[in-house]
């Protein structure tokens, strides 16, 4: 999602409306351990360009679909993701820029958009998800996953091995 700024200039209105599906082709899709697959990108939201200043204005909403693993099973579960994106882009550089840091110069003529709406998407994937239709957690040769409530009891029914023989005394 690219905008250019000649594009911007030439607006009858400084307000521009935004609303793109973004379809991911091998050079815009990125890969990370967070997800596996991102699809369903929609992007809506307003612009706004002051020739004055030469600064963009965007402000998005972002909606999609991310496949990420399941915490416990390493299954494949797939999200919906909501978030928003604001962010300030500056043509030229001036004083502005060293007095707000959260301004982003634009080097060329250029605004590309997506690499903000990716960082905003991978913002708000969960770090761990936990599948909620699962069952049966996995075991092995020596381990099981159990829950929280398993882990309570079992903690609680387990004797610490150091009283093991306090059992032995009989007490009046």
């Amino acid at each position: 999602m690219k905008l250019h700024r000649y594009d911007l200039e030439d607006l009858e209105n400084p307000y521009l409306t935004i609303s793109e599906h973004i379809e991911l082709d091998d050079q815009s899709y990125i890969e990370h351990e967070r997800y596996s697959d991102m699809k369903d990108i929609y992007v809506s939201g307003h612009g706004f360009y002051d020739s004055k200043s030469n600064e963009f204005i965007v402000g998005l909403d972002i909606t999609c679909s991310v496949t990420v693993p399941c915490a416990i099973s390493l299954v494949p579960i797939e999200i919906d993701i909501e978030t928003k994106l604001s962010e300030t882009f500056m043509f030229e550089d001036n004083d502005l820029l060293e007095e707000d840091e959260d301004l982003i110069l634009v080097e060329g003529l250029e605004i590309d958009l997506w690499p903000f709406i990716w960082s905003a998407i991978l913002a708000e994937i969960p770090i761990k998800v936990v599948d909620p239709e699962l069952e049966t957690y996995p075991s092995g040769d020596g381990w099981r996953v159990l829950t929280e409530e398993d882990y309570t009891k079992e903690k609680e029914e387990t004797l610490d091995p150091r009283l093991a023989k306090l059992k032995q005394f009989k007490f009046d």
